[in-house]
């Protein structure tokens, strides 16, 4: 292509003359100039936001929870040899956290099973898929020894982890309920959920040994009543004779054989010996400077023998005048 010569073409009405513009006819005709043009690219590193991606785990079914199975020795009252084995099979439920750290698993696991869509625009799932995927790794036992109101109430009762171990004997008291529950954890950490409550207890009966066991719900819990009234049940109030109005005898006062005359005096006589007229002995003896009385009352359960002490003080008195009192 390079070899050829450059051809210059003018326009006529009605034909075409092509111009050798080699010739040196036509440069002296035609000025020509010669363009170079040299392409240098230039490369710019820019950081553009594309797409986020929410965070993604990779994570097995957590375990189910192992069987159990529960045996005494002969003629032994104080140990049980009990026997775990793993579940096969899966299922969904709510997951239930007991040891620190059981929570973050579990919402973990809801993530994993959720997807990133599901987490991130509607939270966590209610639910966890519980599913044997694995040889179960360890086993949990917690032991109570009174009877759970709440699964809180295990968070503290870790008796023994068990790794690659399918048995263990536990020492117990004989004629003593025991409250056992089992967790099964895999290699990856996960856990699954609690086991069935089982209520345990060896009995012996003068030498005849026989186990007791069977799976148990939740005690309600008794709500506590910070005041309660025992109005309904105790009436506190002074007897006859605590009640009483103590006077001095008229003729202590007046002496005997006094006329009618001298009745103007039992005025001032009243008012000059008011202050030892008392109401019963429950009050103080002294009006002027009573004396406080002070009485102890003891309430004894029946049920529990438990018992708390009500000390009272009675003392009297008396607002208003002397005079108010003489008729």
């Amino acid at each position: 292509m390079d070899d050829l010569p450059l051809q210059h073409a003018t326009w006529a009405k009605s034909f075409i003359d092509v111009e050798d513009t080699s010739s040196s006819a036509f440069k002296a005709k035609h000025p020509v100039g010669t363009i170079y043009t040299i392409n240098r690219p230039i490369v710019k590193l820019l950081k553009i936001p594309y797409k986020e991606f929410a965070t993604l785990y990779a994570y097995d079914y957590p375990p189910i929870y192992p069987n159990v199975e529960i045996l005494p020795y002969q003629n032994v009252n104080n140990k049980l040899l009990f026997l775990l084995s793993q579940y096969v099979g899966e299922y969904k439920d709510t997951a239930i956290p007991i040891l620190p750290g059981d929570e973050d698993l579990f919402n973990k696991a809801k993530l994993a099973q959720a997807g990133p869509e599901t987490s991130t625009t509607t939270g966590f799932q209610p639910t966890v898929k519980f599913k044997s995927d694995e040889p179960d790794h360890k086993y949990q036992v917690f032991r109570l020894e009174k009877h759970p109101t709440d699964w809180s109430d295990f968070s503290t009762a870790l008796r023994k982890e068990m790794f690659q171990e399918k048995d263990f004997i536990d020492n117990i008291v004989p004629n003593k309920k025991y409250y056992y529950m089992f967790r099964s954890g895999d290699r990856h950490g996960y856990i699954s959920n609690p086991s069935p409550i089982f209520e345990v207890e060896l009995i012996d009966d003068s030498g005849a040994i026989y186990l007791s066991t069977k799976t148990v719900d939740f005690v309600k819990k008794v709500p506590v009543e910070d005041t309660k009234s025992v109005r309904k049940y105790v009436h506190i109030v002074p007897t006859i004779k605590q009640s009483n109005l103590n006077a001095p005898d008229l003729k202590t006062l007046i002496g005997e054989g006094t006329t009618g005359s001298d009745s103007i005096h039992y005025s001032e006589m009243l008012s000059q010996y008011g202050h030892d007229v008392t109401l019963g002995s429950v009050f103080g003896s002294s009006k002027h400077e009573p004396t406080p009385r002070k009485f102890k009352v003891r309430f004894t359960s029946k049920s529990s023998g438990k018992m708390f002490d009500l000390n009272l003080d009675f003392i009297h008195i008396h607002e208003g005048k002397d005079d108010d009192l003489i008729l």
